[in-house]
């Protein structure tokens, strides 16, 4: 069986929704200033473009990031790097800045940010549930 966690729903939705911001000044600028009738002043399309871009890449990161557990295997897909490695391996599990890390019994950490370790009202956060089910594979 295949278990995969992403990036919540929330937080790719929201990637979208930063992003069409600098997309919608970039298209019709007369909404954000009545004053650019005439399109985008020359001189703010650099910011505009470099903001985009970076809010491109934090969208493909949000899409792109996960945890699957298949056949006693466990793959962490970064947006910057892919680790796979036997469920056995695993020593411990905790959160961490960038989301969950395995500790690997030759000692070295993955952390995979498909599962982000923030705060929550819930009565457990998202990590405790993927490390129990992780382990109990």
């Amino acid at each position: 069986m295949k278990r995969v966690w992403r990036v919540r729903l929330w937080v790719r939705a929201l990637s979208v929704l930063v992003l069409a911001y600098p997309v919608a000044a970039f298209l019709v600028p007369s909404w954000f200033n009545p004053t650019w009738d005439e399109g985008l002043p020359a001189e703010d399309r650099p910011w505009l473009i470099g903001t985009s871009l970076m809010m491109l890449v934090v969208m493909w990161a949000a899409f792109y990031a996960r945890i699957e557990v298949a056949d006693e295997k466990v793959r962490v897909v970064n947006p910057w790097r892919t680790h796979t490695f036997p469920l056995r391996d695993i020593v411990d599990m905790r959160p961490g800045p960038f989301g969950l890390v395995f500790e690997l019994n030759s000692g070295e950490r993955i952390s995979a940010f498909a599962v982000g370790c923030t705060r929550t009202i819930a009565r457990e956060p998202r990590w405790v549930g993927v490390a129990r089910t992780v382990a109990g594979l």
